[in-house]
């Protein structure tokens, strides 16, 4: 009789151990699915924030780039009338007193178009923001992501082309200062030095130029073509509606 009361109660221990032990569990598999759908709520709030930011830099981007690409257009127009010019006035050499009135109208002239001054300064403050935040090592878009990395360098290598040309301009200009065959009103003959130096300078400026702007000049692709081709990827990646589709 002893036993069986023995008995009895363990079989009663058993059973609220294990009442307790289901209980317990049952609290613990909540909480921790609490814990779980919480932090997934918090990732997927975190992500979403983090996509808007992405499309409010990458819109950003867009209407930057295509400024920048009404600029470089403009700019390439510019040299490749100029490098026309260049061409046309190396087909009158040698510079003699007959003809250095043309040569001066095509270096001097409205507009100056040997002497004068341009560079392609593009806007990349929304591409700096983008590369400084969050947001961009989120990006998808792996060909987006690779133009905006490489923009930089891309625009370095074209500006030294560019800045090659620019130098030879004022050279020229600084020619017009120095010599003096001629005042500033181009009255004058210009010296057999002066011809000389003023045709070397003619051709230097049409050979920088023809490296931006003419592809039969060069055996590999144009810097300022890679340029163009850059731009029109960003714009074109960054469009509304296809941010939309991503």
């Amino acid at each position: 009789m002893k036993s069986f009361i023995i008995f009895e109660k363990i079989i009663i221990m058993k059973k609220g151990l294990k009442k307790y032990v289901v209980k317990y569990t049952i609290e613990f598999v909540v909480i921790v699915l609490g814990i779980s759908i919480s932090f997934w709520i918090n990732e997927w709030n975190s992500l979403r924030n983090i996509k808007k930011l992405e499309s409010a830099y990458l819109i950003n981007i867009n209407t930057e780039f295509k400024d920048n690409k009404i600029q470089f257009v403009k700019r390439l127009r510019f040299m490749n009338k100029t490098y026309n010019v260049g061409k046309n006035l190396i087909e009158q050499f040698p510079i003699t007193d007959q003809n250095s009135d043309s040569i001066f109208e095509g270096i001097f002239g409205r507009p100056p178009y040997l002497s004068l001054l341009v560079s392609f300064d593009p806007s990349s403050s929304s591409i700096k923001s983008l590369i400084s935040s969050p947001s961009f090592s989120k990006i998808s878009n792996l060909k987006l992501k690779k133009h905006i990395t490489e923009w930089s360098d891309l625009v370095l290598d074209y500006k030294e082309e560019e800045e090659a040309s620019t130098q030879v301009s004022k050279e020229i200009i600084q020619f017009h200062k120095n010599t003096k065959s001629i005042n500033y009103k181009f009255e004058g003959r210009l010296s057999k030095d002066d011809k000389i130096k003023l045709e070397k300078l003619i051709y230097w400026k049409v050979k920088k130029l023809s490296i931006i702007v003419d592809a039969t000049s060069i055996p590999m692709k144009l810097e300022s073509s890679g340029v163009m081709e850059s731009i029109n990827a960003i714009i074109a990646l960054t469009e509304p509606y296809v941010l939309l589709e991503n």
